[in-house]
């Protein structure tokens, strides 16, 4: 009579040939899962590159666009409230055959009070800037605002910018907007520094206490100097007077300390002023 007893040694070799066999699984779900992963990826990539493309042709689209806001809504065509307008308010000459179209945003709503933004397409882009550089020269609080037509993404890129750029302002740091670039105190921050920041990020550049903060209003078209090269160049500039006014300290009258310690602590700007006034 044959036994049929299983063995350790039997019990051991299926169990190796199981797990050998789950290893092998296992190898093949990666294999899979690699190809799944390179798939996903090429998708992704055509996504990119096709969202490039849309966005770049949308940009194409509105290059030769403006959006005035501030308009008065009447009973003329939107081609005739812009022809009036600029000729009017910007002291542009500007016909009706040099606008392709001319639109408003949004839906009209009887007892509306809020106007709506004026969109603006030219046949050619001179046009285009010279209205766009007559409508700088308009004052401040006139009502009226003039600015390119941004794609969406433009423009909520625009909308965290200028969101920040309020707060450094508020701060009282100098603080413009140039090429979608914020520039803080000579700090240069893009969209993508400040879309995800938090409260704690948004006090270290915007904050009160922000070495070398000074409040003063920095032209559109000037770049400012690097930060740390700012900074160097306002301690050269208060060493400079500290050691030009100790040179005349002996020649003053009472009360000199006092003097040059208000000038030590103005800013340079006004210091130079002062001390011509002075001469």
């Amino acid at each position: 009579m044959v036994s049929s007893s299983i063995t350790n040694e039997d019990i051991f070799k299926q169990m190796k040939a199981e797990i050998e066999q789950l290893n092998k699984n296992v190898t093949q779900i990666k294999i899979e899962l690699e190809k799944v992963n390179l798939k996903y990826k090429d998708i992704a990539e055509e996504n990119i590159t096709l969202k490039n493309k849309v966005q770049n042709l949308e940009q194409k689209l509105k290059k030769y666009n403006i959006v005035i806001y501030g308009v008065t809504e009447t009973e003329e065509t939107a081609v005739s409230q812009t022809v009036n307008f600029i000729n009017n308010q910007l002291k542009v000459k500007v016909g009706e055959e040099k606008i392709r179209d001319a639109y408003r945003i949004g839906r009209k709503q009887e007892g509306q009070l809020k106007v709506r933004p004026l969109v603006v397409e030219f046949l050619n882009y001179s046009t285009k800037q010279s209205v766009i550089i007559s409508a700088k020269k308009l004052p401040r609080g006139c009502g009226f605002y003039i600015t390119n037509d941004y794609t969406q993404e433009e423009y909520n890129k625009r909308k965290v910018l200028y969101t920040h750029l309020r707060k450094a302002r508020e701060a009282h740091n100098s603080a413009y907007i140039k090429n979608n670039i914020l520039y803080v105190n000579g700090g240069q921050y893009s969209y993508e520094d400040l879309e995800n920041d938090t409260t704690e990020e948004d006090d270290a550049i915007f904050g009160e206490n922000l070495e070398g903060a000074q409040h003063k209003e920095i032209s559109h078209n000037i770049h400012p100097l690097p930060k740390n090269t700012l900074e160097t160049k306002k301690r050269e500039e208060r060493i400079s007077e500290d050691q030009r006014y100790s040179k005349t300290k002996g020649s003053t009258q009472k009360g000199s300390s006092t003097i040059s310690s208000l000038l030590r602590n103005t800013p340079p700007r006004l210091r130079s002023n002062s001390s011509s006034a002075k001469v």
